[in-house]
């Protein structure tokens, strides 16, 4: 099973519940979801796809999962650095 499909199939089963805590903040599997849906989008139409590299500088914060997850939608190598 691809990890795309995973990631999907977490946000089909879990949508509504906490995904990512963190401080005070919260995102929902659906949040995640969307947010590297659009985050992929962009990935893609600057040319960051199809297993182009992608350089990732962010901590272990609210938006770490939804930007690595990204990475995986829009097939690009993720690179932490």
């Amino acid at each position: 099973m691809l990890a795309v499909e995973i990631v999907r199939r977490g946000t089909k089963r879990h949508g509504p519940r906490t995904a990512v805590v963190a401080g005070g903040d919260r995102l929902t599997f659906t949040d995640v979801d969307r947010a590297s849906n659009r985050m992929a989008h962009v990935l893609a139409g600057l040319g960051a796809g199809r297993g182009a590299r992608v350089g990732l500088l962010v901590d272990n914060g609210l938006w770490s999962i939804p930007v690595d997850f990204a990475c995986l939608k829009a097939a690009a190598v993720r690179v932490p650095l």
